[in-house]
């Protein structure tokens, strides 16, 4: 990978990192870190991420990436969900809180 340089870059899923590093793994030239980081994506990526991901969106204060992070950790409770959100530095309201975390909650039935 010397010589190789980036070209873009955007925040992904873990799902999504699954899949690009099972198709990179096929290829050869996987190394330990393409290794741990797949494993940690096999163990911690959720499933129907990108439909939640999609329905996080439409709240108004949600950045893409914050959006990302929610499906990723799918929190329970209100404190788990401020700690993200705080951290992105985006001050919610009880009610924008209370929408995120039912938003999670029927992701999670799904």
């Amino acid at each position: 990978m010397i010589g190789n340089s980036v070209t873009s870059t955007r925040h992904a899923p873990l799902t999504e990192v699954q899949k690009i590093l099972e198709e990179r793994q096929k290829a050869g030239d996987f190394g330990f870190e393409q290794q741990t980081s797949l494993e940690y994506s096999k163990k911690f990526g959720r499933e129907k991420s990108e439909e939640l991901i999609k329905d996080l969106e439409k709240v108004e204060k949600l950045k893409p990436e914050t959006a990302i992070k929610i499906a990723d950790i799918r929190p329970k409770s209100s404190g788990t969900l401020m700690a993200i959100l705080a951290k992105d530095k985006i001050d919610a309201t009880e009610a924008e809180i209370k929408e995120i975390l039912e938003k999670v909650k029927k992701a999670e039935k799904a």
